[in-house]
């Protein structure tokens, strides 16, 4: 480049007839020359014919040999230092999150002593900065700031309120009165380390069931944390989330001021909370219901049990009655055969007593014998 910048321009050489009298259009040199076009002579002084155009133009300044390939060599180191190992013509669509930061993270370590060296020079920058910064910024005006996390913030230098305990003005972020310490460092760039956790925070909330509380916590995080175009609005609302349920505080204005009327108003419960309630409350309902169900079968057991041993009981005594009363058949039977053989044994002796009276009456010993014999 220096040689390049030092060397002259190819320039036209003529005759000094060529351009006798029009020798100020010539004087400038590129961009310098204003004029649209150049004049030239067409004959000298004798009204000879002179030729048109230069006579020629001086040579460009080649570059020497050992200069191309210095820049050869030079190209050839960068690219060893800040290469991360694949060809710069290699895009693979597949690649994976976790590739891309590997490789990332072996670039870092090739280009270590660039970025150690840029540290120191950033330091410095910032020990300037913060030396005149007092002196700067001594006026109120509103500034953005950035957070630990990366997230940036707006925030009010110089501010002048009124203490309403003393009733005295008080500077807000008076730089007037502070100090600072300046601190550098090589690590991951903000978005390499946003863009991890924006993966180990999906790939949590994924492993955890719907009924955990924490998946939407996590969840939340992730789209506070997920880049996007016309996503604010989304980020915004995660992060009102987060701070409702207490995982962020309240940064700005605004946020604390909802935060405190939140803060005011009944608390509401957890809809997954609510759930996991509902869904005890109903499991203790359902086995109150069982236990009442075995009450009912164990009551209506005793009741088929009672009925059973009732009808035994019925079935038992109607037996019984049935046997008293066959029993009384038979005695009743028995009772009148007896009575009937007595009747039949009373009516032969009184036909035997009157044959023997008969007998008697008629003086028959051998008749009162068979009588005799007959009664016997």
């Amino acid at each position: 480049a220096d040689i390049v910048s030092r060397s002259p321009r190819p320039k036209p050489i003529f005759a000094p007839e060529q351009i006798e009298g029009f020798e100020f259009m010539y004087e400038e040199n590129g961009a310098d020359n204003n004029y649209p076009y150049s004049l030239q002579n067409r004959t000298d002084g004798a009204g000879n014919d002179i030729p048109l155009g230069p006579l020629a133009v001086m040579p460009e300044q080649t570059m020497p040999q050992a200069l191309a390939v210095s820049i050869d060599l030079t190209r050839q180191a960068i690219e060893d230092v800040a290469n991360p190992g694949i060809s710069q013509d290699v895009a693979d669509p597949d690649l994976s999150g976790k590739a891309v930061i590997a490789l990332q993270s072996r670039m870092d370590q090739q280009s270590y002593i660039y970025q150690h060296n840029a540290k120191h020079a950033k330091k410095r920058d910032a020990e300037v900065y913060a030396s005149i910064a007092s002196q700067i910024h001594d006026t109120p005006k509103k500034m953005s700031i950035q957070t630990e996390d990366g997230t940036l913030k707006s925030v009010d230098l110089m501010r002048v309120v009124i203490d309403e305990e003393t009733g005295e003005p008080v500077t807000l972020n008076d730089l007037t009165n502070m100090e600072f310490d300046v601190y550098a460092d090589i690590g991951q760039t903000y978005q390499t380390q946003k863009q991890q956790t924006l993966e180990q925070l999906t790939t949590m909330s994924a492993s955890l069931s719907d009924m955990n509380p924490l998946k939407n916590i996590l969840t939340m995080k992730a789209l506070e944390l997920m880049p996007g175009v016309k996503f604010d609005d989304v980020r915004d609302y995660a992060r009102k989330q987060l701070i409702a349920l207490g995982i962020k505080d309240p940064e700005t204005e605004e946020e604390i001021a909802e935060a405190q009327a939140q803060a005011q108003q009944p608390e509401k419960e957890d809809p997954m909370v609510m759930l996991e309630r509902m869904k005890e409350q109903t499991a203790q309902m359902t086995q109150a219901n069982k236990a009442k169900e075995n009450e009912i079968k164990i009551a209506q057991l005793q009741l088929d049990t009672e009925g059973k041993s009732q009808k035994l009981q019925s079935d038992i005594l109607t037996n019984a009655r049935k046997l008293e009363q066959e029993q009384e058949k038979i005695d009743n039977a028995a009772s009148n055969d007896n009575f009937n053989n007595a009747l039949s044994l009373l009516e032969i002796e009184i036909q035997e007593g009157k044959d023997l009276n008969q007998a008697v009456m008629n003086n028959n010993p051998n008749q009162i014998f068979r009588s005799s014999v007959n009664v016997q």
